[in-house]
């Protein structure tokens, strides 16, 4: 195990911040409903959150089939992205005993090799959610 309780200055902070919390998750979500848009329309799966839900959105994840050439097109243009979940969790380390191998389990497979998160914070702005989607439809193709 880890000791991993904060200091004073981290909870200092952490406190000041979470007075912005609910602030930030609004934009999140406006941001997230401009990708959504832009996004479904041209033919991409979009989240489809149950209706008594609320997402917040700490990734925005979108899957494509040209994941390589997306991420080196968007890194051309200076738009990071992020494959934040590579490794399927019955693949991982931890499950080894389990025995399951590749090919067990495809629909989680196919997803973990196509998705890609996208810009995404609570700072970021339109324009910039803009100049992605733009960019991002260049190129990608569902």
């Amino acid at each position: 195990g880890y000791n991993a309780r904060m200091d004073e200055i981290q909870a200092a902070v952490l406190g000041v911040k979470l007075a912005h919390l609910e602030q930030w998750n609004v934009h999140r979500r406006a941001m997230a409903a401009r990708y959504d848009a832009a996004l479904g329309s041209a033919g991409f799966k979009v989240l489809q959150p149950p209706q008594q839900a609320e997402p917040v959105y700490h990734l925005y994840v979108v899957e494509v089939s040209n994941r390589a050439e997306v991420q080196e097109h968007l890194s051309g243009k200076g738009i990071e992205t992020g494959v934040h979940y590579p490794v399927p969790i019955h693949l991982q380390p931890v499950y080894a005993e389990k025995g399951w191998r590749r090919g067990q389990f495809p629909v989680t497979e196919r997803a973990v090799d196509r998705i890609l998160s996208l810009p995404l914070c609570g700072s970021i702005d339109a324009d910039a959610v803009d100049a992605t989607i733009e960019s991002f439809l260049e190129v990608a193709r569902p």
